[in-house]
């Protein structure tokens, strides 16, 4: 072996292979610190690339967790919404049951039906107010849906549809029949009858006023004109008239929600006289006659307390607006408007509402108050002091018809082709004035004009169904649909999201607002009304449990993945502290082991030295 100072081979080799140990080491003190087996991508370049994927899509899983988590918690906040409108209806079942009973007296039916439109109340509210995040869950939206053809009968005249929708009550062939659109039944509520028949439906389906001269209870043997109610709860046909004169004739204006109210109009040696028959109490009232009227709307408020009347009652050929407060003297007929004096022109003779406080709508191209310079038809309020307010603008001139205040007092709803900002293409839509926004809404966005058949024909109480007659009896629904709810799994395709449809109360639910309990018939109708409407709840609740069943399964199945995706990625990343530790203690060792022999190597120049030394000595 040579012996040399010049170049330090042995060191350098002792040095290289302590370098090489510490840097061994080092990387082992770094996993240990840090616990991860991969610190920089030249740890493990393949390795890295895989974790990153999972530790992406851990991240995702983990997020759509909470999505799916928040999801449960809307539906949570429903689903109490729907407990609590079950117990409400299970309430007004029992109101509607013992108000039906007929050992009660009016008063007594007056404080039930005073606790079951609180109740009602309390369910549009639940509606409103159910939100999460501030989203809507219960109040639905609202889309134009197309007309449903129901049967191959083509009404001579439709008298109503049932505040829920379902009953549709109509003229055919001489005949009042009634369809079911649940079951798709017929039922012929008369056989043929004779004479003239005019005649409504109230909100419950279950009560129909009409005239004809034929006998259906024995008491008109002399077929003359009479007026008669059906009342298909009780199964009875009654007879309200006793019309001896083959002279009188006797046409139905107007009939309240419950039935108890009754307008009806008599016609005989050049008079038209007009009263309110009171169905409970078997009482008539004349309200007013007239020699020579022109044409006549009503309609009464939906709690049946006023009425409202429009119509050329002094001959001059001008309509006016009256209000009537029902169960009053005819004192109380009152003219409120005197658009002759005005010089404003005629109101469109139509349609007239009243709400349940009064206020009387209608429409009117006059210049009201100097409200109206554009000469359209524009909707109008007049209160019970006398103060009148426009609704709204339509820059169009159109006659607007079906014009209804809706039971919960919140909107007037009306099928019109004018164009209030918005239906620029002038077909006929429904439109819904809020009271509490003030402002008309086109609530449905027709093409073409599948509304314009309905003018003949009827529309629900609470304004979300239409029928009518055209090749066959049809129906538009304009119920609010489901709401949407869409959680994000964070997977990409049609795979990658769970869509809740949320039914809404006001959907779901129909007819709120529009039955009433104050008198035994309307009570047996609120009942079965009640009754549909619980098993309505009853499936979108089911809807609601399938839907939540669903979320904690894919909640848990996501919890799963993302927790055997967590255990790869560690599986790869993460620093095994027993090896590591067994890896330090061995570099450590080299290291000092290669720290001695680096001291040796160094040594082997001193003994180059000590020959030098030695040689010259």
């Amino acid at each position: 072996m040579p012996i040399n100072f010049n170049t330090g081979i042995y060191a350098a080799g002792a040095l290289r292979a302590l370098d090489s140990a510490s840097a061994r080491l080092a990387r082992s003190y770094e996993r240990l610190s840090s616990g991860m087996r991969i610190n920089r991508a030249s740890d493990d370049a393949g390795g890295l690339a895989v974790a990153s994927s999972l530790n992406v899509e851990n991240r995702v899983l983990n997020r759509a967790n909470r999505n799916i988590s928040d999801g449960i918690s809307s539906l949570q906040q429903l689903d109490s919404t729907y407990g609590a409108a079950s117990s409400l209806l299970q309430r007004m079942g029992e109101l509607a049951t013992q108000s039906a009973n007929g050992s009660l007296s009016l008063s007594q039916r007056s404080s039930l039906n005073l606790e079951y439109q609180q109740l009602d109340a309390e369910i549009r509210r639940l509606a409103k107010q159910t939100t999460f995040n501030g989203i809507q869950l219960a109040d639905g939206k609202q889309s134009a849906r197309a007309a449903t053809a129901l049967s191959s009968t083509s009404p001579s005249s439709i008298l109503g549809v049932s505040s829920d929708g379902r009953v549709i009550t109509y003229i055919a062939s001489s005949r009042i029949e009634q369809y079911d659109t649940t079951t798709g039944t017929t039922t012929a509520l008369t056989g043929t009858l004779s004479g003239s028949i005019t005649g409504k439906a109230v909100a419950g389906g279950n009560i129909v006023v009409f005239t004809s001269t034929s006998d259906l209870t024995g008491q008109n043997s002399s077929n003359k004109n009479q007026i008669f109610m059906i009342d298909r709860a009780n199964g009875t046909t009654r007879q309200l008239t006793s019309n001896t004169n083959s002279g009188l004739s006797y046409a139905i204006g107007a009939v309240s929600d419950e039935g108890n109210s009754i307008l009806y109009s008599t016609y005989a040696s050049l008079t038209m006289s007009y009263y309110v028959y009171q169905s409970q109490t078997s009482t008539s009232t004349l309200i007013t006659a007239t020699p020579a009227p022109g044409t006549v709307v009503w309609n009464f408020s939906s709690d049946g307390a006023y009425l409202a009347g429009m119509a050329d009652l002094t001959g001059d050929g001008q309509s006016e607006v009256y209000r009537y407060r029902v169960g009053q003297p005819a004192s109380n007929f009152q003219k409120l408007t005197d658009f002759l004096g005005s010089g404003i022109g005629a109101p469109v003779d139509t349609e007239v509402a009243v709400g349940n406080n009064g206020t009387i709508y209608f429409f009117s191209p006059g210049n009201i108050n100097g409200l109206n310079s554009t000469g359209s038809n524009q909707l109008f309020s007049l209160d019970t002091s006398g103060t009148y307010r426009k609704l709204g603008t339509a820059s169009t001139n159109t006659t607007p018809y079906q014009l209804r205040v809706v039971p919960d007092g919140s909107a007037v709803v009306f099928l019109s082709a004018a164009n209030y900002g918005s239906n620029s293409s002038g077909v006929t839509q429904l439109f819904r004035y809020e009271f509490s926004d003030n402002s008309i809404n086109q609530k449905t966005n027709y093409t073409s004009n599948t509304l314009g058949s309905a003018t003949g024909g009827a529309i629900s109480t609470d304004g979300n169904s239409i029928v009518y007659s055209s090749s066959g009896l049809k129906q538009i629904d304009l119920s609010p649909e489901r709401y949407d709810l869409s959680i994000d799994l964070g997977i990409r395709g049609s795979n990658g999201s769970i869509t809740a449809l949320l039914d809404a109360i006001n959907g779901s639910l129909r007819g709120l607002g529009a039955t009433r309990i104050g008198y035994q018939a309307s009570a047996k109708g609120a009942i079965d009304l009640v009754n549909r409407n619980l098993d309505q709840l009853g499936v979108a609740r089911g809807n609601l449990g399938a839907y939540l069943s669903r979320l904690e399964a894919a909640q848990s199945l996501i919890a799963n993945r993302a927790e055997e995706g967590e255990a790869a990625r560690s599986r790869i990343t993460d620093a095994d502290l027993a090896q590591e530790t067994a890896n330090a203690l061995r570099e450590s060792i080299l290291r000092q082991t290669s720290s001695a022999m680096l001291a040796q190597a160094n040594g082997s120049s001193q003994i180059a030295l000590q020959l030098l030394i030695g040689a010259t000595g």
